[in-house]
C-alpha cells in the first residue's frame, strides 16, 4: 500500500547538511586534542598536536564556507526567507513546547494546533543559535591563528580571552547539537513514522507528519504538487 510523502529537502541541501555535521564533529574532536592537554592522545592519529591544529583550522574554514554554499540550493531564495520568517505562530509554539516536552500526551493537541512552516519555531531558534555561536567560534579562531606567531607578553590577555570565548562557544554549540540530535532521533513524540532523521536522509517527510507539525509548509507543498506517493 502506497503512502503519501512531502518533498522536503533537496539532494543538495542534504549533502551540505551531512558534510557540515561531520565537519563539526571533526572540529570538536580536533579541538579537544589541541585545547585540552588531557585529551592530547586524540591527536596521535594525525601525527601530533601540531598536525591536529592544522586540520582543525582547515575544518574551521569549511565550517564557515558550507553554510554559504547551502544558499545556492535549488530551493528558491524567497522560499528560504519564508521558511525562516518568524511570526506570532512561532511565539505561540515556543510557549507551548516546554510544556509539551515534559508532558507530550497532555499538550500534543495544543502544539499541533499552532501552524508551522517548513521549520518549526524550535528549529529556527536552533539555526540562529548555531549561526551566532558558530560565527563567534570562527571569528575568535581566525584571530587566534593570526596571533599564534606573536609572542609579545602584551598579547597574553587577548589570547586568553580569545581561547576562553572560543572554547565556550564550541562547548555551547556542541550542547545545542546534542539537543538537536535528541529531538531528531530519540524524542518519541517526533517519531510518528520512525526516526525524523530519515527526513534529512531521504528528503521526504510523511504527509501525515507534515500536516500535523508543519501545516503551513504542507499546504504550500500540496498547492505546488510536491506531495508524492511511495
Amino acid at each position: 500500500m502506497s503512502e503519501k510523502y512531502v518533498v522536503r529537502f533537496s539532494l543538495w541541501t542534504r549533502i551540505v547538511h551531512w558534510v557540515h555535521v561531520f565537519v563539526f564533529l571533526g572540529l570538536i574532536y580536533t579541538g579537544l586534542a589541541y585545547f585540552i592537554p588531557q585529551f592530547g592522545i586524540l591527536a596521535a592519529p594525525f601525527g601530533g598536536v601540531k598536525n591536529d591544529l592544522s586540520i582543525h583550522i582547515v575544518l574551521g574554514v569549511l565550517f564557515v564556507i558550507l553554510p554559504i554554499l547551502s544558499l545556492f540550493t535549488p530551493y528558491p531564495y524567497t522560499g528560504l526567507i519564508k521558511a525562516f520568517k518568524w511570526d506570532k505562530d512561532d511565539n505561540n509554539w515556543m510557549l507551548i513546547f516546554p510544556k509539551f516536552f515534559f508532558f507530550p500526551a497532555k499538550y500534543f493537541k495544543d502544539l499541533i494546533s499552532v501552524p508551522q512552516n517548513k521549520f518549526k519555531a524550535g528549529q529556527k531558534s536552533n539555526v540562529w543559535l548555531v549561526i551566532i555561536f558558530g560565527l563567534t567560534s570562527a571569528i575568535t579562531g581566525f584571530w587566534m591563528v593570526y596571533l599564534r606567531g606573536l609572542h609579545n607578553p602584551a598579547d597574553l590577555d587577548l589570547k586568553f580571552w580569545l581561547q576562553l570565548i572560543h572554547s565556550l562557544s564550541g562547548t555551547i554549540s556542541f550542547s545545542i547539537i546534542l539537543g538537536h540530535i535528541y529531538l531528531a532521533i530519540i524524542f518519541p513524540p517526533f517519531q510518528m513514522h520512525g526516526f525524523a532523521l530519515w527526513n534529512m536522509v531521504t528528503g521526504l517527510q510523511p504527509a501525515e507528519e507534515a500536516e500535523q507539525f508543519h501545516r503551513k509548509f504542507f499546504e504550500d507543498a500540496t498547492k505546488e504538487g510536491k506531495v508524492v506517493e511511495k
